[in-house]
């Protein structure tokens, strides 16, 4: 159960806050794994929309089930910036950390770090081109262990728009 605001601050500035309270029952405990109180999860984020810039700050704080049958919460902030060039090319940058803690007494903490770069190229209104690199980092306290990855990726997008209308594309 959650409960926020969505507020336009300005022309081009809107804030949105959630809180919510998660509960979440354990069928079948074992010994020391009885159910868990409560778990507070909120998210705020602030997006700032300008002519040809977009910004997006945001933390989040939320509680999911591992795949092991505990639970995790995740604290996470991400910060986006993207711009269009001209009218047909946009680029942005990004950077996302995490860190993952365990509810239920496990020891398997972890924390990621993720800069990400974006550029999309309008070829037409229906046809576009998007590449994204992403640089990634983990580490995985209760191992001692990290790990770096590099991903690039580039697809090719048809979207047929109607006539009339303009299909504006943005980096997510």
């Amino acid at each position: 159960m959650s409960a926020g605001i969505n507020r336009r601050l300005s022309q081009t500035t809107q804030l949105r806050a959630l809180l919510g309270v998660e509960q979440t029952e354990i069928d079948n405990p074992s010994p020391g794994r009885e159910d868990l109180d409560p778990a507070v999860v909120t998210e705020i984020s602030l997006v700032r929309q300008l002519e040809t810039t977009r910004l997006l700050a945001q933390y989040r704080q939320r509680v999911a089930a591992s795949g092991r049958g505990g639970l995790r919460r995740r604290d996470e902030v991400n910060l986006r910036l993207s711009r269009d060039l001209n009218e047909k090319i946009s680029a942005g940058i990004g950077f996302r950390a995490y860190s993952v803690d365990s509810l239920d007494g496990d020891a398997n903490e972890q924390s990621y770090v993720q800069l990400r770069g974006q550029f999309v190229w309008r070829i037409s209104p229906s046809i576009s081109m998007m590449t994204d690199y992403r640089y990634s980092i983990i580490d995985r306290e209760a191992l001692g262990e990290s790990a770096n990855s590099n991903q690039f990726t580039i697809w090719f997008s048809y979207q047929p728009t109607p006539r009339g209308q303009q299909q504006t594309i943005t980096l997510r």
